[in-house]
């Protein structure tokens, strides 16, 4: 008798060389496994699915298949319930083998970065300050391209300089007020 006679699975592997050698099974591997023990492999998750195959990576990486599961309330089990109900001969009860909560623990962790993000890149949450109402007032001609005329500040380092034409200027009218150093 075949062990997953009639089910329907789907299968989230997310492989790389180095996930095939750590677990020793490709996709390819843990599909011929489960037809081979009369399973029906569906290539999406959809409502006849009982239930994803998955290693740690694609549910660590949120794959899409392990998103689908997620929405449409499929089971999410590790793939050593498969290599364990083979090696036994017999099916084994998933829930020991259940990743569904871890899934959904990485997926709201994800969700909170992606709005943290999103917070920080919104602009219409940061106060810019309406500078239409303040600061400054008419352009004065000054032939400088400082503007610490405007703000008042007579110890600009340009503005100081006696080759600079505001200063001397400036200083000819009495509003620069003279250096004494």
């Amino acid at each position: 008798k075949k062990l997953f006679n009639g089910l329907t699975m789907s299968i989230s592997t997310l492989e790389s060389k180095e996930t095939q050698v750590e677990s020793g099974q490709s996709m390819k591997s843990v599909k011929q496994t489960l037809i081979s023990q009369g399973a029906m492999i569906a290539p999406q998750v959809h409502k006849r699915v009982r239930c994803i195959i998955c290693t740690p990576q694609a549910i660590e990486n949120l794959t899409q298949r392990v998103r689908q599961a997620l929405k449409r309330g499929v089971d999410i089990v590790d793939i050593k319930w498969l290599n364990d109900s083979v090696r036994q001969g017999k099916r084994l009860e998933v829930d020991g083998y259940l990743r569904n909560d871890l899934a959904r623990a990485l997926m709201a962790e994800k969700k909170e970065q992606d709005d943290m993000r999103q917070r920080a890149n919104n602009i219409d949450e940061v106060d810019i300050p309406d500078h239409a109402t303040g600061g400054w007032s008419e352009p004065i001609e000054l032939d400088c391209c400082c503007v610490c005329h405007e703000n008042g500040d007579f110890n600009c380092p340009w503005c100081t300089n006696p080759d600079c034409n505001v200063y001397s200027r400036m200083r000819k009218a009495g509003k620069f007020p003279s250096n004494s150093s």
